[in-house]
C-alpha cells in the first residue's frame, strides 16, 4: 500500500505562533511541530501477515537527531493487541531530516472480520506542538475469490455450529451456536486446496441446511439430516 505523506498542519491558535504582522500579511516563523501522516486503511490477507511503515514529520529539518515516544491510545483502539506489533515505542528523526519511521506488523487472522481500529499518539513533548493521533483502519482483504458459507437454520439455531479445516486438519474457521438467528452468510478466504467442513448439532437431531459457494458456483449443498454432525470434504480450484 502506498500512502501519500502529507502533513495536515493547520494552526488556529495564535498563542503557538511567532508572528510578524504587516498591514496585509502575517509571517509565521520558528514553529516546532510534529505530526503523524494522515489516517489510512491497512488491508491484510486473513491467512497471512503484512508490514506497513508508519512515519512522523516535523515542520522543519532538524539540526540534530531527536526521538519521539509513541503509544497506543487504548480507549480508542479496537484491534486485538495480540494481532499487531510495533517495531519500536520510539521514532527517531535523524539530523538533516524532518521524517522518521517505524514498522507496524499485523496478523490478518487476528483482525475482526468487520474491521478494527488501531490508534497511535505521540506522547507529550515539552515545547513541541503535537498533531492529532494516527487512526489506522485495519481490515481483512482476501486475495482470492471468497468462499461463501450459507446456513438456513431450523427452529433451533442455538444448537448448530461448524468448523472448517485444511488438508492438514488445522482449524481455520469456526462458528456457532447462533441463538435467535434464522440464517448465516459467512465469507471465507481460502486459497486453492483441499478442505473439510464439519457441521454439528448439539442436540443430535440434525440442523439447518447449508451450502458452500466459490466464485459464484455452488460447490457443496447439504440437507439438515446429519444427527450430531457430519464431516464433508471439498476442493477449491
Amino acid at each position: 500500500m502506498k500512502k501519500q505523506h502529507i502533513i495536515p498542519i493547520i494552526f488556529t491558535l495564535f498563542m503557538f505562533l511567532n508572528c510578524e504582522k504587516n498591514e496585509d500579511q502575517i509571517t509565521v516563523s520558528n514553529i516546532n511541530y510534529v505530526s503523524f501522516e494522515p489516517a489510512f486503511e491497512f488491508g491484510v490477507d486473513p491467512t497471512g501477515t503484512a508490514v506497513e511503515q508508519i512515519s512522523i514529520f516535523t515542520s522543519t529539518v532538524l539540526s540534530t537527531s531527536k526521538t519521539f515516544n509513541i503509544a497506543v491510545v487504548e480507549d480508542q483502539t479496537t484491534a486485538d493487541p495480540t494481532g499487531y506489533s510495533i517495531s519500536s515505542s520510539v521514532i527517531t528523526i535523524p539530523a538533516s531530516s524532518n521524517e522518521g519511521s517505524i514498522e507496524l506488523s499485523v496478523t490478518g487472522s487476528k483482525i475482526d472480520p468487520d474491521g478494527s481500529v488501531l490508534v497511535l499518539e505521540i506522547t507529550s513533548e515539552t515545547g513541541v506542538i503535537i498533531g492529532e493521533p494516527l487512526v489506522i483502519n485495519l481490515s481483512q482483504v482476501c486475495p482470492y475469490p471468497e468462499t461463501i458459507l450459507n446456513i438456513l437454520f431450523d427452529d433451533y439455531p442455538e444448537e448448530q455450529y461448524w468448523e472448517l479445516y485444511d488438508a492438514n486438519d488445522v482449524l481455520l474457521f469456526e462458528g456457532g451456536p447462533y441463538p435467535d438467528q434464522t440464517s448465516l452468510e459467512k465469507a471465507l478466504c481460502l486459497p486453492s486446496g483441499s478442505y473439510q467442513i464439519f457441521m454439528g448439532d448439539l442436540y443430535g437431531d440434525g440442523g439447518g441446511t447449508y451450502t458452500l459457494t466459490y466464485n459464484g458456483n455452488v460447490i457443496l449443498e447439504r440437507g439438515g439430516d446429519y444427527g450430531t454432525g457430519e464431516t464433508i470434504s471439498f476442493q477449491i480450484n
